[in-house]
């Protein structure tokens, strides 16, 4: 089957070199789902994208210290991931997020629909949160806080957040599912429907065997520890000089970027805020940034748009115009706009809507082929058919692609984080 994943595959980066630069991110990460992902190579091939994943994985699940948290909350945490990956129909991610819950305790039974009410509150959070548009209704929140306190919901809200990331990203570029995983989970999860569709192909699926897989235990814990320190060491040269303080870190950002992110100051954990503001601050980094920082913030618009959150729309035009003073109120209008088109299906429709975004906007076809990808892959499950892969994606380098997928994956989390506050009486305007 093609996919992104395919076309980028000859600029990906090879496993022996990440292992050099990263072992302990990567031992980790088998630690908890079993496998080391095949993303890695892919998103290696833009820096700041391999770096932004790890920074948001560990700090939005609040790893290793969720690790010892109570059997029911740690596999409540996996529920609740695997609840948003489902309802954003990422096949990937799906996968790997029943993995994780299985490995911290929960019943394959839940899996099947038998749940407790409790445990119907998470999955409910999870399909709330990351359905488009996202609703979270009141009698759900009021449904959620007679189970949880306000510190255990933020951290699952967090966990579905930073799944925003990975549903995005993984989705979008359609990267393969190993056979670890399949052969974990295919056997639970054949009678909810799922198959791993578009990241798997299927002569490769003809010697699936299922494995049993095996739950926390005090060697797994021994393991995690034992990689812990050079994974820490790893993460704070790249936070280095951030502070944790979501004011500190708003002013930070106000003075490196020129706006101040105000989602931020509702984020209690201070691991969070410095990741976020870690993470924002180098994908604005007009240094490191091979699309262009402008044309990023526009791309960020046209997925707000589609997912109707007014918030991010705000957002991105403040960031679309502080990139790019000479912006005109109808080019902003314009660029909303691509919210509204259909993704081409076919040569004659793709050619169509370059010329016109072209013509419109007055730029050049790789700045309109990267909003009619943004486009593409604003919805979920993204819409990344053959005609944007033959005719769009090969406008693009493989690190703009890379990048873009990024920055989108990025809005997705905050999307999914602005309606968790806005819903529970914070919202950030």
């Amino acid at each position: 089957m093609k996919t992104l994943a395919n076309q980028l595959l000859p600029s990906s980066v090879d496993f022996s070199r990440l292992h050099q630069e990263y072992s302990p991110l990567l031992n980790l990460v088998k630690l908890l789902i079993g496998v080391i992902p095949n993303c890695d190579p892919i998103l290696e091939i833009w820096q700041v994208g391999f770096r932004t994943y790890n920074l948001l994985v560990p700090n939005l699940l609040n790893l290793p210290i969720s690790l010892i948290d109570t059997k029911s909350n740690k596999a409540l945490l996996g529920l609740a991931m695997y609840s948003a990956s489902q309802t954003a129909q990422c096949a990937y991610c799906t996968a790997h997020c029943c993995s994780f819950a299985l490995r911290r305790g929960l019943s394959p039974e839940v899996f099947q629909g038998n749940t407790s009410p409790k445990e119907k509150a998470v999955i409910d959070l999870g399909q709330a949160l990351s359905a488009i548009p996202a609703n979270l209704p009141s009698n759900l929140i009021s449904e959620l806080r007679t189970h949880f306190n306000d510190t255990e919901l933020e951290q699952l809200a967090l966990s579905i957040g930073m799944m925003g990331f990975l549903n995005k990203f993984m989705d979008a570029v359609g990267v393969e599912l190993e056979a670890e995983s399949i052969n974990d989970v295919s056997h639970i999860l054949s009678s909810t429907g799922w198959t791993p569709g578009k990241h798997r192909d299927e002569e490769k699926l003809l010697n699936v065997s299922h494995n049993i897989v095996t739950t926390d235990s005090l060697k797994t814990y021994l393991r995690v520890f034992l990689q812990a320190p050079g994974a820490i060491w790893i993460e704070r040269q790249w936070t280095n000089g951030i502070s944790g303080n979501s004011v500190n870190a708003q002013a930070y950002l106000k003075n490196i970027v020129g706006y101040d992110f105000p989602l931020l100051k509702n984020i209690k954990s201070s691991r969070v805020v410095r990741a976020l503001t870690t993470v924002l601050r180098d994908n604005l980094d007009q240094n490191t940034s091979e699309i262009g920082v402008s044309a990023k913030a526009l791309c960020g618009l046209i997925f707000a748009a589609t997912v109707e959150n007014d918030y991010l729309i705000k957002e991105s035009i403040t960031l679309a115009k502080l990139f790019n003073r000479d912006l005109s109120q109808t080019t902003i209008e314009t660029i909303k706009n691509i919210a509204n088109l259909s993704v081409p299906t076919d040569k004659s429709e793709s050619k169509k809507q370059l010329n016109n975004i072209t013509t419109a906007l007055k730029i050049s076809q790789k700045s309109a082929a990267a909003f009619i990808f943004t486009r593409a892959i604003s919805n979920s499950p993204a819409d990344v058919n053959e005609t944007i892969l033959s005719e769009i994606s090969p406008l693009l380098s493989p690190t703009e692609l890379v990048e873009l997928n990024v920055w989108i994956s990025i809005q997705q989390l905050m999307h999914r984080l602005e309606r968790y506050y806005s819903a529970i009486g914070n919202p950030s305007r």
